[in-house]
């Protein structure tokens, strides 16, 4: 019977995803062209800002299927191409297994690129594979961990001189309601370092040093990154 729901279910996420893509066919077609000429015939300014969003869509036995949609934002600062190329991205999902998930990355440049703030925020209730912990694992998969985390890394940064950037860094990360489905292996004797969950918030300054121009295709630059965390 659960089998049956769980195939009902797909059935009707997917009638639903083409019922949204194929209804109103008129509109379809104007919207997808205007989303073609945008990714592929744009005629605007290269100094304007530019974004595009689409909906996504997987399927894994872990997680059975998973509906999401991601987002890019492209800008230079003041509409100055002279200005390093600001890049804001972001992904989001949620799976028939009540599994979800929410990933955003930027880097942002001020005008003469002053001014750099880089960073990114992953929200995450997920399955992850346990192997063991430790120099001696061989590999195995010995369970499933579910957990929800949460990860969030900035950092804030001035332009000393040339391509060097100097500021401060926030490093947060959190693990909670950890729990472990075994299968039909035994559960370890020994308490696991982090089941019980974790926070921990880190503070400092970091000495950048990044020479790209364009940090969402980069083709010529480097980075490195230099940071203290107390």
């Amino acid at each position: 019977m659960l089998n049956n729901l769980q195939f009902i279910r797909k059935e009707f996420l997917l009638s639903l995803f083409f019922l949204f893509f194929l209804t109103n066919e008129v509109y379809s077609q104007n919207k997808l062209g205007k989303i073609f000429n945008t990714m592929f015939n744009d005629t605007s300014s290269g100094a304007d800002p530019k974004w595009i969003a689409y909906p996504t869509l997987a399927f894994s036995p872990e997680t059975s299927w998973e509906i999401g949609a991601a987002a890019v934002l492209l800008y230079y600062a003041k509409r100055d191409t002279t200005n390093r190329l600001s890049e804001v991205n972001g992904f989001t999902f949620f799976t028939l297994e009540s599994q979800y998930g929410a990933f955003f990355e930027h880097a942002l440049y001020s005008d003469k690129d002053k001014w750099f703030g880089l960073g990114k925020i992953k929200i995450q209730s997920y399955p992850l594979i346990y192997y063991g912990i430790g120099p001696n694992i061989t590999g195995e998969e010995l369970g499933i961990t579910n957990a929800n985390s949460l990860l969030i890394r900035e950092r804030l940064l001035r332009k000393l001189k040339g391509n060097w950037y100097f500021g401060m860094e926030l490093d947060y990360e959190r693990l909670s309601k950890v729990s472990f489905d075994w299968g039909d292996n035994m559960p370890p004797n020994s308490p696991i370092l982090g089941e019980n969950g974790y926070s921990n918030l880190g503070l400092g300054l970091g000495l950048v040093y990044d020479s790209r121009h364009n940090v969402l295709n980069v083709r010529q630059g480097f980075l490195s990154e230099i940071g203290y965390l107390a």
